[in-house]
């Protein structure tokens, strides 16, 4: 058995048997997929969830517009499987799916998966029992990067996953220092509770990041396990990939924006205000990283029209303490920007 299988059944024992012969006794799991031209992923992804060892699941496959087969391919395991349902759509993005998966989802708890990845066979077994076991409202599993053959790659964002039992303030320092990176959307498992007043922001990429801090935040209890679940895809056509090869385009820092400010303000409005200057700061320092790869004459309209607004509400609405470190932090921006820049 390869490293890959290994993985898939590591957990598998009879003991958890259990879960098919009397899944009443479980609550409801809704996983919500958006399927966005994924054909060849989607088979594989689908077989991963239908074959898990909780088998008490609403499994909503969101066909969001389409144009391959992927549309006949939901239909198609809807008919197979009747925990199946398909929601067609016209296409809006991943935010736009998931919230319209939210929004029909009957569980008491909810998963998200990306279609063009997959999960080990006992990974909402293994969610489902550390946060019964801790009382907690969202459970998070690591993830292990592969290519497109299954083949693990050695990549990783930030530090593995550990096993730990969080209050919401730690959790939230963990996701804000870097401490905790691994807390993607798809690696959760959560109480269905915190999605009441939570929708994913839409017309925006990096949604993961920018939901994150207020679904932790409505979590009074996070625990977190090391074992890696979740199988991560790398390819051309991922969402990750395009980032990358268009870092500088208008929405990637009109998202980054919207990330700096959504968590500057969230964090202030629970009492974290140490924790928000940080978190203010740090991803300003990522937007200085991007610029410095970039022509300033190239971005300079994107940062007239998202960074400087940004910092004059923030100036407005911080005391002095803040007004200085923003002061000290745009002279340090702004020292790069005119620094000499690869020529066009």
């Amino acid at each position: 058995m390869n490293n890959n299988a290994s993985i898939m059944h590591s957990a598998l024992s009879t003991q958890h048997s259990a879960l098919s012969t009397q899944q009443e006794l479980y609550p409801l799991i809704s996983v919500i997929v958006p399927v966005y031209n994924t054909a060849k992923y989607l088979d594989k992804c689908i077989t991963s969830i239908t074959n898990q060892t909780y088998t008490n699941l609403e499994i909503i496959l969101v066909d969001d517009g389409s144009t391959d087969s992927s549309p006949a391919i939901c239909d198609s395991w809807a008919e197979k499987d009747s925990r199946i349902k398909v929601i067609h759509k016209q296409n809006g993005g991943l935010s736009s799916a998931r919230n319209a998966g939210l929004d029909i989802m009957k569980g008491e708890l909810v998963g998200l998966i990306d279609s063009d990845d997959y999960i080990a066979l006992d990974m909402f077994e293994a969610l489902y029992r550390i946060m019964k076991d801790n009382d907690a409202d969202l459970s998070v599993c690591d993830l292990i990067y592969v290519d497109e053959d299954g083949n693990i790659l050695d990549k990783r964002v930030g530090p593995p996953l550990q096993n730990h039992v969080l209050s919401r303030e730690q959790a939230l320092r963990g996701l804000v220092d870097g401490s905790l990176a691994c807390f993607g959307s798809s690696v959760k498992l959560h109480k269905a509770k915190i999605f009441n007043n939570i929708r994913f922001p839409e017309g925006l990429i990096l949604e993961d990041n920018i939901a994150a801090h207020r679904i932790i935040g409505e979590s009074n209890k996070v625990v977190t396990t090391d074992k890696m679940l979740y199988f991560y895809v790398q390819h051309e056509g991922s969402i990750l990939a395009n980032v990358r090869s268009s870092r500088f385009h208008e929405l990637h820092f009109k998202s980054v924006i919207a990330l700096c400010m959504d968590r500057y303000n969230y964090l202030r409005s629970i009492g974290m205000n140490e924790l928000a200057e940080f978190s203010f700061v740090w991803l300003y320092g990522l937007i200085v990283n991007m610029l410095k790869e970039a022509n300033y004459f190239q971005v300079r309209n994107k940062i007239n029209k998202y960074i400087v607004p940004t910092a004059i509400h923030l100036w407005r609405s911080g005391n002095r303490k803040n007004r200085l470190r923003i002061v000290k932090l745009f002279l340090v921006i702004f020292r790069s920007l005119f620094k000499p820049f690869v020529k066009e």
